[in-house]
């Protein structure tokens, strides 16, 4: 990701995010500059997925300025606005042109994160996500012990965010194993 603004509170928004666990695979670059900046960069460098621009112009300049950029983009490159004024006629017509939002500053850390992650997921999906499913043929013969045994090593040994579920729910020894309050329904378990 690609952030382009002049607004100090933007930037510390997104160099907060180098430290938030959500972004450990995303790479973050941002910069205090301008749209012109962000061409001149992609004249000469290729764009990441997402580029971010933050503006305090809105007008005729700024959306052929937009298209400029656009044309020095790599084909998928996503982009997002952020802009002084909540104005509908400039959504739409933003949106209209293939960019992602527009958001209005002052903008909170979570709706940047949310769209973000939205954009990222559609466009790069899930990589480097493995999901391993460890079944038994019946009840006693190691399943849940061998799941336990996978999900410590991949979160301890390999470092990697690590989920282990138990299709047996609360009927689970994994409370035991790891030491928690197993939870009895799906929906609490999604919730949580």
């Amino acid at each position: 990701i690609d952030l382009f603004a002049f607004s100090e509170e933007t930037k510390a928004i997104f160099e907060g995010f180098k430290d938030d666990w959500r972004f450990a695979r995303v790479t973050i670059d941002a910069q205090k500059a301008s749209i012109d900046q962000a061409i001149e960069k992609y004249k000469e460098y290729s764009s990441p997925d997402l580029v971010i621009i933050g503006t305090d112009d809105i007008s005729e300049n700024f959306i052929n300025k937009l298209g400029e950029l656009a044309g020095h983009c790599v084909e998928g490159t996503e982009a997002i606005i952020i802009g002084p004024e909540n104005d509908v006629k400039l959504y739409r017509r933003l949106v209209g042109m293939g960019v992602r939002d527009y958001l209005v500053r002052p903008v909170q850390a979570e709706d940047i994160v949310q769209i973000i992650g939205a954009s990222l997921f559609e466009k790069i999906g899930i990589t480097e996500s493995r999901l391993v499913a460890v079944v038994g043929a019946k009840g006693g013969v190691g399943a849940t012990s061998m799941a336990q045994s996978l999900a410590w090593l991949s979160a301890e040994q390999l470092g990697q965010k690590t989920l282990i579920l138990d299709a047996a729910g609360g009927w689970s020894t994994l409370n035991v194993a790891f030491g928690v309050e197993p939870t009895s329904e799906l929906k609490e378990c999604l919730r949580n």
